[in-house]
């Protein structure tokens, strides 16, 4: 549950009023993680982690540079979807033409 507890209060120092889509939890408990099924194929979806008081990061198979997600539950609720918005290579070049119209 540590690593819980640092995210939530790396996003209340951020985000004190709340994320752009929920509001924060009440208790860290409430956050939830999980990794793709998948590396390759994202559209696969996501493996929830159960993570006990004592577990860490790598004790769940966290590596650097891995794609991590999570997701805040709803009071009383323990599951959870994950909703992850990938970007794609139409919306880098949308920003890259807006960039050279900009400077023209």
């Amino acid at each position: 549950m540590v690593i819980q507890e640092e995210l939530l209060d790396v996003l209340r120092e951020r985000y004190p009023d709340g994320l752009t889509t929920s509001k924060l939890p009440n208790e860290a408990s409430q956050i939830k993680f999980a990794v793709l099924k998948n590396k390759t194929e994202p559209e696969q979806g996501w493996k929830p982690l159960d993570f006990g008081s004592d577990d860490r990061p790598v004790d769940k198979g966290f590596q650097d540079n891995m794609m991590v997600a999570f997701a805040i539950a709803a009071d009383g609720e323990d599951d959870v979807d994950f909703e992850v918005e990938f970007p794609s290579y139409d919306e880098e070049e949308e920003a890259g033409e807006a960039e050279e119209a900009s400077d023209s």
